[in-house]
């Protein structure tokens, strides 16, 4: 794409070098709050369709910070939420932070990873704003260093697991249809000892199943796992990504490059890595531009497209007072190092973009750790100069792990959505793309566009408008759970019951049977036709999302050939 218009590119880009890019912001809560800044994460947590802000503090030198959760009132406003359980905690050094709906009931849930042989913490959103602290579960009952979190439908059975790096050997734990989690203690991402001290999830080979990069410190090799789509994995011993000794403390992925497959970017003490991926399994260091040899003091590291051209850039906090990077996409293996805008004028450990603002335009929040016993005020910077052309993603339960592909002619760009990366900080569950390459003409629009669903469910749209927000809420999952005969055909009450707005129905069949599964209002009006299909005997679980109905009384009914049973649900908002 940037060779068809490569003098509208030259153009815009020494002017954009020249402009003011962003505007910092000073006269809010969220960079008010002076303390020792470590992990931040943009989420909706109360589903108005505004970000709202959670930010995490690491505090050697003096008493206990707890993690700020910032609520977004609209109008670029966010007030401090003082009354809830996230709060609450008397944990000190709360490092890392990740939203992740892991009982797939429409609300984001929080992951707070936590040092100095503390428990983690796990938050339930229950709705309306709030939160209990879940003390029942194997992730938040072992005590550890637990440098960061990535969540991830790493089997592809629809329920969020969890990666804890850690000092030692790392944590992870398979998400259950119950709401629990099954600690994993075999294999290497489990027994590999080293200093973990950052990890994320993505599919680089384009297989459909996450695979995993940790990042480690003390020039340690960094570790690269494939996904082996059987619940296991195997550790890439082979190629620079694995051999190129670093002190790693931040990992993103992303394809900078357009080509459909996902590149790394590894934060260090010392030169950054920069991985393209050649479409093969391996990958190749890039070794020039300032980029690839910038020495500095980097913890933090986040792709955006925070000019709207259609190219990710890429932030970098840099700690120890050297100055952060921002690097902008000029296609190929090319990027600028921006010199004159605030956000390279400052100093910070991680960070996490997020258009807080609802205006198209990607947003940066900054936290800082602070020096010695000092701490400092963390920065929100808003994006005052990207073109204005966007189209944003937006997924029910934040669906971590889902891949969005855009075609426009020969353009095609992919994005996933993180569970957890950078520097213990994660980017808005939002997916957005810039559109500025499409000139100045705003009735274009997008040829394609593909929602590829972690759990392996597809949804496609043709002849999409620019310029708008579109919300996916999934299609139906239907797994068999068991292949047994069951002693009887049953139709099972569905759980949660009340729901909002996901609920789960299972049944068992004693033979193989062409099934229907339809759901009815309380008029006797057919609402949904959730399976029509010939299946094998055995158990079977189905996933409802009812987010597009009203409050009220339902009836879910199975049809086989030799069996009919009807049951209530009622769905609360």
């Amino acid at each position: 794409m940037k060779k068809i218009i490569v003098t509208i590119i030259f153009l815009s880009s020494n002017l954009l070098l020249s402009q003011t890019l962003f505007q910092k912001i000073t006269n809010q809560p969220l960079v008010q709050d002076n303390a020792y800044g470590s992990g931040c994460a943009w989420g909706d947590y109360n589903n108005d369709g505004k970000l709202d802000l959670i930010v995490t503090s690491y505090n050697d030198f003096g008493p206990s910070i707890y993690p700020r959760l910032y609520k977004n009132v609209g109008n670029g406003n966010f007030q401090l939420v003082t009354n809830s359980s996230v709060m609450t905690n008397s944990l000190y050094q709360t490092l890392a932070c990740a939203w992740g709906d892991y009982n797939y009931d429409g609300k984001l849930d929080l992951f707070i990873s936590t040092g100095f042989n503390q428990p983690d913490l796990l938050y339930k959103n229950i709705g309306g704003g709030n939160f209990i602290r879940v003390t029942d579960c194997s992730p938040v009952t072992a005590p550890g260093h637990s440098g960061g979190i990535a969540w991830a439908d790493y089997n592809r059975d629809g329920y969020l697991d969890i990666f804890v790096p850690q000092h030692g050997t790392n944590l992870l734990y398979k998400g259950l249809p119950n709401g629990q989690f099954q600690q994993i203690t075999t294999g290497p991402i489990v027994t590999d000892v080293g200093i973990h001290r950052r990890g994320t999830w993505g599919d680089y080979n384009n297989d459909k199943y996450p695979d995993l990069f940790v990042a480690n410190g003390d020039f340690q090799n960094d570790n690269l796992y494939l996904n082996n789509r059987n619940g296991t994995f195997t550790k890439i011993t082979t190629g620079a990504i694995v051999n190129s000794p670093g002190y790693g403390s931040g990992c993103s992925w992303g394809d900078y490059n357009n080509d459909g497959w996902l590149d790394l970017f590894v934060a260090n003490s010392g030169p950054n890595f920069l991985y393209k991926n050649n479409r093969n399994g391996t990958f190749t260091k890039i070794a020039t531009g300032s980029i690839a040899t910038d020495a500095n003091n980097s913890f933090g590291c986040s792709w955006g497209d925070y000019d709207n051209d259609g190219d990710l850039d890429i932030f970098v906090a840099n700690n120890e007072l050297q100055k952060n990077s921002l690097y902008r996409n000029e296609g190929g293996d090319n990027f600028v190092k921006i010199t004159n805008d605030i956000v390279v004028n400052e100093v910070s450990s991680s960070a996490s973009w997020g258009d807080y603002n609802n205006d198209g335009k990607l947003d940066l929040f900054v936290v800082n750790q602070g020096y010695g016993t000092s701490a400092e005020n963390d920065f929100l910077y808003k994006n005052v100069n990207a073109h204005p052309f966007y189209i944003i993603i937006k997924l029910f339960g934040g669906g971590i792990g889902t891949r969005i592909k855009i075609r426009i002619g020969n353009y095609i760009a992919i994005r996933e959505v993180s569970g957890g990366n950078s520097c213990s900080s994660q980017d808005m569950p939002w997916v957005h793309f810039g559109l500025g390459f499409l000139g100045d003409n705003p009735t274009a629009t997008i040829d394609s566009l593909i929602v590829d669903w972690h759990d392996g469910n597809r949804e496609v749209l043709t002849n999409v408008s620019i310029n708008q927000v579109i919300e996916f809420h999934g299609i139906i999952s239907v797994q068999q759970t068991s292949s047994e005969v069951p002693s009887k055909y049953s139709l099972y009450q569905n759980y949660p019951n009340p729901f909002n707005p996901s609920t789960t129905i299972n049944y068992d069949l004693v033979k193989n049977s062409h099934v229907k599964l339809k759901v009815y209002d309380i008029s006797g009006s057919e609402i949904s036709v959730l399976v029509d299909e010939l299946q094998s005997y055995g158990t079977y679980s189905v996933k409802y999302n009812a987010s597009n109905l009203a409050s009220g009384v339902y009836f879910y009914k199975l049809q086989t050939e030799g069996f009919t049973d009807t049951k209530k649900m009622i769905l609360v908002k």
